[in-house]
């Protein structure tokens, strides 16, 4: 059986080498390292060249580090159709008017049919602000997707 395929966007590296001790911040960094630790066992990881754009453009003194956790995993191409979509989601308000911000990380995982781990913290159908911000999980960017009428 296939692994599911997941995609491993900013916040991930972020989160695991955050240095940050209030509470809250804290737990992300645990969710983060236990999701980490045994998410290449359970799926195929795959990052984007957004992504490590993202990342080469932190701190200086934290992006290498961002960056050496996403080393060697496959990078999902940026194919022409996935504009269309960025923009989509923007028309619709699904996302934030940035076009090469989480807008454009939906998109990548919507069109080639990836999930997202919960540390983007997209809501699930019918799923309250409170109810997510407790629990790490994944989400179906197809079911984002299939909200806007705009399917992958």
């Amino acid at each position: 059986m296939a692994k599911p395929r997941v995609y491993v966007e900013t916040t991930i590296p972020s989160f695991y080498h955050e240095e940050r001790t209030a509470p809250d911040i804290v737990a992300r960094r645990e969710w983060t390292r236990q999701w980490w630790n045994d998410a290449a066992e359970r799926y195929e990881l795959a990052t984007s060249p957004a992504v490590l754009d993202e990342l080469a453009s932190g701190p200086a003194e934290r992006s290498q580090k961002w960056l050496d956790l996403v080393r060697g995993l496959p990078l999902l191409p940026v194919e022409a159709g996935i504009a269309e979509i960025v923009q989509a989601y923007i028309r619709h308000r699904v996302m934030p008017t940035d076009p090469a911000g989480d807008a454009l990380h939906l998109a990548l995982a919507s069109y080639q049919q990836v999930r997202f781990p919960g540390n983007l913290e997209l809501p699930a159908p019918g799923e309250r602000e409170q109810d997510r911000a407790h629990s790490p999980r994944e989400y179906d960017a197809g079911t984002v997707c299939a909200r806007t009428g705009n399917a992958p």
